[in-house]
């Protein structure tokens, strides 16, 4: 029972010990500041007998550096005693009782500039944030929010894989509201009712067009990684067939955006494949038209330029057209004057100057001239 008691005591006493050392380092500094600071220069020499036996002089900004060091010793000190580190007005100032709530914080964050602002800082990761934001719209009950997002998402993302998550999440989605939608009117029910019944069948509706526009959407995705792709172009006028206005609008698209010089494929094929539409539904006026068009584009080399008017000589040709196709190619065979037939003027000039040298063209041209004709020109063979 007596050691007890005197360990008791010691452990009180070694307590009363940290104390005062954390109250002495406390009020240091409150003493620093009211030390009387002589007058002294700058660099006046302030002896004391301590340094007179040793034999060394200090300034007066000694002093104050000896001042600081006692203050970090004290501090260690109360540091290593178990105590913060020391602040003169830090019992003033609890601390707070708890942080606030998670969702308090979110509260307040705008989501949707966050996302976006990420989208233009990531773009690796464009198909994961596109999901992260429609996620948070389903998750607030805003479906058409949702929508949007998905919609927006998958027409402006740059690469197949993004694409296809996002695609994949947005026919979920979509699958998943129809569910709801059957199961919620479903019970208990023989027969929906006619509002809840038309509801159910705009849904399917919207499902069913989603999955047909598949091709589309990866077509455009495709075509916003390189827009200078003819193959693709070609492949996309293909997925609307059956449906003339958009087969047009692609191909009046393709030919303002490829850049022939840029092209990826030969960029000649679009215009004939867009003569050939016209062609193909009896339009020969403006598959013409079309062809004139292509004559004037700046290629990159001729053989581009002869491939378009053996291209409008082989329609005629095979519309029994024998004079129109002889026009076509005396005019593409037309030879230049002298001054645009210089070596320097022909080279910096476009390939439409080069163009009478191609010696494809002009075998076409003889070889239809030696052809028997029409009967209007040698009678009755």
């Amino acid at each position: 029972m007596v050691d007890i008691l005197h360990r008791c005591h010691a452990k009180q006493h070694s307590v009363r010990h940290e104390q005062s050392l954390y109250s002495d380092a406390c009020s240091l500094p409150n003493a620093l500041a009211q030390l009387p600071r002589p007058r002294l220069a700058p660099d006046e020499p302030v002896v004391t007998a301590r340094q007179q036996s040793a034999g060394r002089v200090v300034t007066a900004r000694c002093r104050r550096e000896e001042a600081l060091a006692a203050l970090a010793r004290a501090a260690r000190r109360a540091r290593s005693a178990g105590f913060s580190h020391p602040h003169p007005h830090h019992h003033h100032h609890p601390p707070p009782s708890r942080p606030p709530s998670p969702r308090a914080q979110v509260k307040g964050l705008r989501v949707e500039a966050i996302i976006h602002s990420g989208l233009r800082t990531f773009t690796d990761e464009a198909g994961h944030l596109w999901g992260a934001l429609a996620d948070y719209f389903i998750r607030q009950a805003q479906f058409e929010q949702a929508r949007d997002v998905y919609e927006e998402g998958i027409s402006t993302v740059m690469t197949v894989r993004d694409f296809s998550m996002l695609f994949d999440a947005y026919s979920q989605f979509e699958e998943s509201m129809i569910t709801a939608k059957i199961e919620a009117q479903g019970q208990g029910q023989a027969d929906l009712e006619a509002s809840e019944q038309l509801d159910l069948d705009m849904r399917l509706a919207r499902l069913e067009r989603l999955m047909a526009r598949r091709g589309e959407l990866l077509s455009s995705v495709l075509l916003r990684q390189n827009p200078h792709n003819v193959h693709e172009w070609l492949k996309r006028a293909n997925l609307f067939e059956g449906h003339p206005a958009k087969i047009i609008h692609t191909f009046a698209t393709a030919v303002k955006t490829v850049d022939p010089q840029k092209a990826l494929g030969k960029p000649q094929n679009l215009w004939l494949a867009f003569a050939l539409f016209y062609e193909a539904n009896s339009d020969v006026k403006n598959a013409r038209v079309i062809l004139r068009k292509a004559t004037l584009v700046p290629y990159k080399v001729v053989d581009d330029l002869a491939a378009v008017w053996m291209g409008w000589a082989e329609m005629e040709l095979r519309h029994k057209k024998y004079d129109e196709a002889l026009k076509v190619l005396k005019e593409a065979t037309k030879i230049p004057p002298a001054a645009h037939r210089a070596a320097h003027v022909e080279e910096a000039g476009p390939v439409q100057g080069r163009l009478y040298k191609h010696t494809k063209l002009w075998s076409f041209y003889a070889d239809l001239q030696a052809r028997p004709r029409a009967p209007l020109y040698y009678g009755p063979l």
